[in-house]
């Protein structure tokens, strides 16, 4: 049968993801269900594979990685995809040791690129050949290390338990949306009424409530890129339980008013101090400082 013939490709999966796979399954469909939200999910032996694999079947689907398809899955991730080496250290790792391959004049087989310029390499398992301590005494211990670890799918990162976040927020970046005053009068509403009903659920589950508001804004430093964004932010005390008290209107819709209110304000008194707040790149209102209540 088939399942005989692909039990006798493989071993088999340990019994531990295997549970951990039914545990996941079950949580996405109670998020489904009741949130109707689709989550992806990956199931491995630790935090950074976990974390790849759940990246692989997009979007409402489950991946598990055994530790016998670890090194199909290296052979396949690029060095910058690997969490930890994205970014630039990612690209100093790349271009260093393709610098020092291209140095020996060495090739190391189909893992290897050769992207025209000479040897590059972009691969996980491209970096399996060098030994650790010649990635230390490139990189440095703790980076060193680290792309010895990772690219060979070892992760010893613990894994802690999540903590509430210490704010509620919602930012935007809105550009050629947001020239006039009255357009971010409307893009306030709109985060408003978001933060209004994360506020209501978080109070409702979580029994806390914030204690500061703060707006943020950004506009053009003249450069024409996103590097020439200016981000500018006040603040002021948000008012306790006062959207709790009874009333004709929802308690969404009288904390939306809440917010709505004070986010005028506090742009009111940037223009007063000379800053500019239209046109914006960027907008974004945060309510911080939660206390238990």
């Amino acid at each position: 049968s088939s399942s005989s013939s692909s039990s006798s490709r493989h071993p088999p999966i340990r019994v531990g993801l295997l549970r951990a796979a039914e545990l996941v399954a079950e949580a996405r469909r109670v998020v489904s269900e009741k949130l109707h939200y689709n989550m992806s999910a990956g199931i491995s032996s630790n935090k950074m594979l976990a974390k790849i694999a759940s990246s692989k079947h997009k979007p409402n689907k489950q991946t598990i990685v055994p530790d016998w398809a670890i090194q199909n899955v290296l052979r396949e991730l690029k060095l910058t995809d690997i969490p930890g080496l994205g970014g630039e250290t990612g690209k100093d790792v790349m271009q260093t040791l393709s610098e020092e391959l291209n140095s020996q004049q060495q090739q190391w087989g189909a893992a290897v690129g050769d992207g025209g310029g000479g040897v590059v390499v972009e691969s996980a398992e491209a970096v399996q050949v060098f030994e650790k301590d010649y990635l230390i005494r490139l990189f440095g211990a703790e980076t060193g290390k680290l792309v010895w670890d990772r690219c060979r799918g070892i992760d010893e990162t613990p894994i802690v338990e999540s903590y509430l976040p210490k704010s509620i927020n919602t930012f935007k970046n809105v550009s050629a949306s947001c020239e006039t005053e009255a357009q971010l009068r409307e893009w306030l509403h709109k985060l408003s009424k978001q933060l209004a009903e994360r506020v209501v659920s978080d109070h409702a589950a979580n029994h806390r409530w914030p204690q500061k508001l703060s707006f943020a804004r950004g506009v053009s430093n003249g450069f024409g890129s996103r590097r020439g964004i200016s981000m500018l932010s006040r603040s002021m005390a948000f008012p306790r339980n006062s959207p709790l008290t009874p009333s004709t209107l929802s308690v969404s819709e009288r904390l939306e008013a809440q917010i709505l209110g004070q986010a005028l304000k506090l742009v009111d008194g940037l223009k007063s101090e000379g800053k500019a707040v239209v046109p914006c790149f960027r907008i974004g209102i945060a309510l911080t400082d939660m206390i238990y209540i």
